[in-house]
């Protein structure tokens, strides 16, 4: 017998061995709760020494907070406020931030008790805490006038404070007073605007909520603010409102001989090229304001934001040469992060190549890069790096920026060998200025992903031994011992250690005795409570934060419940897994594998909650298919085909797992031509997948050949057809791309649902002037021909979108909501583009409609509850209360003592969904946010 059959005979008897040599959970539990309260008496004994009165004082307040949270619902309105307040008396004393208190503010039934007492207390305060928190409390309630009145107070009192932040301060309350007094009332915001526009040491925020307000006025009132305004005015919606920037263009260089500050901050895309000249004749963009320059740390007012703009628009015009100079070292240039619409331009790229070639230690190589790459000039960032690099005493930091950047070109054009030589060279340099340096960018890492996509099992020996020799020992990554030592590791734990690490602590149990097979220490430890809740089901919160790792903890979790006989709780972890991640398979899988008569009711309430989440209805096929029932199963599996045939927001490996459901139901059916069909899908995405992975290392060339062989096996997929033209594309071969760029769009009407989602790259399917006018000519003709499908007027909408011409693209969403008002992503698009387009009525009206269809309704409400119309505090705690209830708990555990972080104060109270966490969602809040902190 050789050795390595030796091993797999022997291997069950080994671990068998070791898992009787396991402590078990009791002896663990009990030596960390030996352990936890041994440091609980040496904290209380800190708590309690006179040297640390005040740590000892603000600790046993947050323990009175803890305690009002969970018994404040259960009180009467009139004493829920009055130990509020008193925790308010005493959160001022110790000056202890008040965000968690308001957090904890009980249900608007008791607030006519806590307005006049929060008045009382702070209606004479000059400081800005003070001031915030008076205005707080006028929000809780519904009286404008009132509030209006406080606030024009409140800007008077820090008006005259001396503190460094109360500038700020008064902005933030001018713009509440403009939400307050707007609510759609011209008049009102007409007045609030011009009365802030008076005072130089203001800044006016042009916000899509005024212009909506403004309704047919805006051109006329624009033109009157930017010619009297004191203050310098501010345009922060980057892009959003098209026909908004194109007036606000006009209206500044009418009035840029009138203008008494400078207003560079309206100016923030590449159409104001005349705006920013027409301010620079009389402001210098280098110069802070002296206004504001005293007591903002907006020192230029947007003037270099604005240069930057100025200078691309520059270039993109073919003043290349003017633009350069312009420009200095370039790095002016880092003040604009979003142009990606300029670098298919050839003027750009020029401009950023001469600013490279003059710097090389500027930071605009991936600029450079892309835009070659979209011009289709690629080969060009060899000839410069080549000419770079030729230069004597170069910088360490220009070398690692020019190589990585020739990596890049040559890993595109599959001269792998030579990438291979560089990145080495670079990882000598890396290893030099920064030992132990393995980012994600670094070489090493780059040559890791390159050899492991190539399975070149050398350079991954090589790659290997880099990765040894370049971190130091106590970054090495701890080699994972045997059961019974890693039971030992954590019996050991310190109290210490056990307080701010408790769940890792518990997963690391529990991922010990499920490999172990002993479902009931399993339970035992997650009846412990190691992580700071009592709440067995809460353990799923941990996957929103630790990925597939802390699922597959879930699972376990719930496979012990189900083997120990307690099925209905595992039955409840399953559900609250597909609950938390409704859009991932794991959750479903598990939830079918308990083999429970609820799961078909289970799965159809999940759907009924959310029409627009897929995954039920595939797996309730899968589950009517394993059943037997084919005529159910092609049902289901079509109607979910319909909500998204995209399936596109999937991981690797999972998506279109409905067209793999759907062929084994046809198959069963004896439809093996049709099913067929849909297995080849399937097949074409697998090899799509694997080229993105090699287009996301940079090897495009490879990728693009792989989808071109993903689309011989099935060649109906618009996002493959859409990945292979975008690339095909970037890559000067637009010939070959404009044939595919026709297909995606003709495959795409078909292929979108109510919430298509996009695969890898094809979000970028209409940037181009070419791509553009084929979908302008595909959809066109496709609406033509069928003209009542909502698709194609949703499609029509996102390139209008993309184009910039936002006023068409509303009247084409528009039009798709009319042909079906379920199509949940027209109403969104609608929503994104609508502010300043559209009447307060008509976003009045498409608000509602989202949050009546819309599942992601937590998601709603910053948009609900900034809105002019519906920012009241009691409407969102409200609502609150609402979506707190359908969210509460399934099931709780009882805690055996082993509550980490007890003893600072902490609890699950701040981790639980309360209502005012809500009310802290409002566009009020966010204001008053940093006053009372």
């Amino acid at each position: 017998m050789n050795l390595v059959v030796a091993l797999l005979v022997f291997a069950p008897a080994i671990k068998s061995a070791q898992t009787q040599n396991l402590l078990g959970a009791d002896e663990v539990l009990k030596r960390l709760k030996a352990a936890e309260a041994s440091y609980q008496k040496l904290i209380k004994e800190e708590i309690n020494s006179s040297e640390d009165e005040e740590f000892g004082k603000y600790m046993k307040f947050q323990k009175k907070l803890n305690n009002f949270g969970d018994s404040m619902n259960s009180m009467p309105p009139r004493t829920a406020a009055a130990q509020w307040i008193g925790l308010l008396d005493e959160s001022l004393i110790l000056q202890a931030p008040t965000y968690s208190l308001i957090q904890l503010i009980p249900s608007p039934d008791s607030w006519e008790y806590i307005r006049p007492a929060i008045k009382a207390r702070m209606e004479k305060k000059t400081s800005i805490k003070g001031v915030g928190l008076n205005v707080f409390g006028t929000f809780l309630g519904n009286d404008l006038n009132a509030q209006a009145e406080v606030i024009d107070k409140s800007i008077t009192t820090l008006s005259a404070s001396k503190d460094s932040l109360a500038a700020t301060a008064v902005d933030s309350l001018k713009q509440l007073k403009l939400l307050t007094l707007s609510s759609g009332h011209a008049q009102n915001t007409k007045r609030a605007v011009l009365d802030a526009a008076k005072n130089p040491n203001a800044k006016v925020n042009l916000t899509a909520e005024l212009f909506t307000s403004l309704g047919s006025e805006k051109e006329s009132f624009l033109t009157e603010l930017f010619r009297t305004s004191k203050a310098p005015i501010v345009y922060s919606n980057y892009g959003t409102l098209g026909s908004i920037e194109e007036m606000l263009n006009k209206i500044v260089v009418q009035t840029a001989a009138d203008h008494k500050a400078p207003h560079w901050g309206a100016i923030h895309n590449f159409g104001n090229k005349d705006a920013y000249e027409a301010i620079a004749k009389k402001f210098n963009p280098y110069k802070p304001w002296p206004s504001t320059a005293k007591k903002s740390s907006d020192s230029t007012n947007g003037g270099l934001v604005a240069r930057a703009y100025y200078l691309y628009a520059l270039a993109k015009s073919g003043a290349v040469e003017r633009a350069v100079q312009g420009a200095g070292d370039g790095n002016i240039l880092r003040s604009v992060s979003q142009f990606h619409e300029l670098l298919a331009d050839k003027n750009v790229n020029e401009f950023l190549r001469k600013i490279l070639i003059a710097n090389p230690t500027a930071d605009l190589w991936d600029e450079y890069s892309a835009s070659s790459m979209l011009i289709g000039k690629f080969d060009q960032v060899l000839v410069a790096t080549d000419e770079v690099l030729k230069r004597k005493n170069l910088s360490d930091d220009a070398k690692i920026k020019v190589l990585t950047s020739r990596e890049s070109a040559l890993l595109f054009f599959d001269r792998v060998s030579e990438a291979v030589t560089l990145m080495k060279a670079r990882h000598v340099i890396e290893s030099k200025k920064n030992s132990g340096y393995n980012g994600y960018y670094s070489a090493v890492k780059r040559l890791e992903r390159i050899a492991l996509l190539l399975e070149d099992k050398a350079l991954i020996a090589e790659v290997q031994r880099m990765l040894a020799s370049s971190q130091n020992e106590e970054d090495q990554p701890e080699k994972p011992g045997s059961l019974v030592e890693r039971e030992m590791a954590v019996a050991e734990t310190s109290g210490a250690e056990l307080s701010y690490s408790g769940d890792s602590i518990g997963a690391e149990l529990i991922s010990i005795y499920s490999e172990a097979g002993r479902p009931a220490d399993v339970v035992k430890v997650a009846e412990a409570a190691l992580w700071e809740s009592d709440d067995i089901g809460q353990l799923n919160e941990m996957m929103r934060y630790m990925g597939e790792e802390h699922q597959q903890l879930t699972i376990n979790l719930a496979k012990a419940l189900n083997e120990v006989g307690r099925k209905e709780e595992a039955h409840q972890i399953a559900l609250k897994m597909i609950k938390d991640k409704p859009g991932e398979d794991a959750g479903y899988e598990f939830l079918l594998s308990l083999d429970s008569p609820q799961v078909i009711a289970d799965l159809d309430q999940m759907y009924s909650a959310d029409p627009y989440e897929e995954r039920p209805l595939i797996w309730k096929a899968k589950l009517l298919f394993d059943q037997g029932k084919l005529d159910e199963a092609e049902t289901v599996v079509k109607q979910a085909i319909a909500v998204d045939p995209s399936d596109g927001e999937q991981h690797n490996g999972r998506r279109m797992y409905v067209y793999t459901v759907y062929a084994d139901i046809l198959a069963k059916k004896g439809d093996a031509d049709q099913a067929e069909l849909y297995r080849s899908a399937v097949r074409a995405i697998r090899i799509a997948e694997k080229a993105d992975q090699l287009l996301e290392a940079g090897l495009v060339k490879r990728a693009i050949k792989m989808y071109d062989d993903a689309l011989s096996v099935f060649s109906d997929a618009y996002c493959i057809q859409s990945r292979l033209a975008i690339y095909l594309a970037q890559s000067g071969r637009m010939d070959e791309a404009v044939v595919h760029y026709r297909r995606a769009y003709e495959l795409m009407a078909d292929s979108f649902g109510y919430v298509e989602t996009h695969c890898f790259g094809c979000e970028l399917a209409f940037e181009g002037e070419t791509q553009q006018q084929i979908a302008e000519e595909v959809f066109n003709r496709i609406v033509r021909e069928r003209p009542n499908k909502p698709q194609i007027h949703y499609l029509l909408g996102y390139l209008r979108e993309t184009q910039g011409r936002l006023d068409e693209a509303v009247t084409h969403y528009k039009r798709a909501v009319e042909l079906d008002s379920k199509y949940l992503n027209a109403w969104r698009r609608l929503s994104n583009i609508g502010e300043g387009i559209l009447s307060p009525a008509e976003i009045k009206e498409i608000s509602a409609q989202l949050a009546k269809i819309d599942p992601s309704k937590e998601d709603q409400l910053a948009r609900l509850y900034s809105s002019l119309e519906t920012s009241s505090f009691e409407q969102a705690y409200r609502l609150g209360e609402s979506l707190s209830k359908k969210s509460a708990s399934i099931f709780k555990l009882k805690k055996n003592g082993l509550v980490s972080g007890e003893m600072y104060g902490w609890s699950s109270t701040y981790s639980q969904n309360r209502p005012a966490q809500y009310l802290t969602s409002t566009g009020i809040f966010r204001l008053l946010s940093p006053m009372i902190q």
